[in-house]
Parts: C-alpha cells; sequence; structure tokens
C-alpha cells in the first residue's frame, strides 16, 4: 500500500499559471507563431485559430480568451486581401510580478525559435530572417500590467 506522501510524488505536477498562460500564447509549436504562418490565408488562419472570435474585418481578425482571474489575452491578425502580414498579441494580468514572471518565460522559448534577442528602448527585439520583427515588451509601466508581442513581416 502507498502512502498519502507517495501518491502525492507520483502525479504529475500541475503547470504553474505563468507556464499554462506561456503555452496558451504560444499555442502549437508549428508556423512562425501558434500554427499560423506570416503569409497565410485568413480563412485558414480561422480553421487553425483555437481561441473565441471576438472581431473580424476584412483586414483583421481577432480573438480572445479569458481565465479564472479575468485576465486576458487578446491576439489580432493583420493582413492585405486577407492574408497575413502582422501579429499584435495583448497580455493583460492582474499583477506586475505576473508580467515579468511571463515576460522570462517568452524571452526563453523565443530565444530557443529565433535566436538572441536585441534590447532597444522598452523592448526586446528579434531580427529573424524570413520575418521582419518578432518583439517582447512589458506594458506594466503603463496603466494595465501585461505585455505585447509583435510578430511583423
Amino acid at each position: 500500500m502507498t502512502s498519502l506522501k507517495q501518491q502525492k510524488e507520483n502525479q504529475p505536477k500541475k503547470k504553474s499559471k505563468i507556464l499554462q498562460w506561456c503555452d496558451k500564447i504560444i499555442g502549437i509549436g508549428e508556423g512562425d507563431f501558434r500554427g499560423v504562418t506570416i503569409g497565410q490565408d485568413f480563412d485558414q488562419i480561422k480553421n487553425i485559430e483555437k481561441m473565441e472570435l471576438l472581431d473580424e474585418g476584412d483586414d483583421f481578425m481577432t480573438f480572445s480568451c479569458t481565465n479564472d482571474d479575468f485576465e486576458l489575452i487578446d491576439i489580432s491578425y493583420f493582413g492585405k486581401d486577407r492574408k497575413l502580414n502582422a501579429i499584435k498579441v495583448n497580455v493583460y494580468l492582474n499583477h506586475q510580478q505576473d508580467s515579468e514572471l511571463l515576460l522570462n518565460e517568452l524571452k526563453s522559448q523565443f530565444s530557443e525559435k529565433f535566436g538572441i534577442p536585441v534590447t532597444e528602448g522598452d523592448g526586446l527585439y528579434w531580427h529573424h530572417d524570413r520575418l521582419h520583427t518578432v518583439s517582447l515588451k512589458n506594458r506594466s509601466h503603463t496603466l494595465d500590467n501585461g505585455l505585447v508581442i509583435t510578430i511583423e513581416s
């Protein structure tokens, strides 16, 4: 018979809220970001994206999700002729400390995918061969706590 302590040790560890948010933001590992690729057709992106479609126009689509703490992720896909040329992610968190933790985790994952970042002003930038720029900024110095991620061709 196993003790309660042994049962707890054998259970898979629950991911922290920050790691869960990081997974939610990055999505599946294929493509440039969240399984989509710059230049991809908007209809294909709608089939890939798992978040709730919040708004849509000829040159953009915005998807969103929240957690139990009323924190929010908005992902906007921008394009011309319904072909993707930019992605902007706004993450709204309740605490500045969570913003710092998430920024560090995303920095690590982006560096693994895109290489070493350059610090410019208030953000981190990855200049990728095929993509023009990937940026990650902490917006906690403003009214809202959170991050902004931009991917542009």
